[in-house]
């Protein structure tokens, strides 16, 4: 399970749209899947100044955590290994 946290420096609207990449295996949680994604606290949307959301994403087991994976969100792209 992946934690992230949403900050808006300014009024924002967050749109959950990620995408997870390993080799030929892709992922893209379902937004309406409390199993694959959810807010602990906030929700997608318009985000005040100052305002924050928690959520979870659930990873897959197909995807190896200890191995480099490409992160998606909207028109980012982030490389990383989530665990060693």
């Amino acid at each position: 399970m992946l934690l992230f946290s949403v900050l808006a420096h300014q009024p924002e609207v967050f749109h959950p749209n990620f995408t997870f990449v390993q080799d030929h295996e892709t992922f893209s949680p379902a937004p309406d899947d409390p199993a694959q994604f959810g807010f602990l606290d906030g929700a997608a949307g318009p985000l005040p100044a100052e305002g924050v959301a928690l959520g979870y994403i659930t990873i897959p087991d197909r995807m190896d955590l200890g191995r480099s994976l490409d992160l998606y969100w909207n028109d980012r792209r982030i490389e990383t290994v989530l665990a060693p």
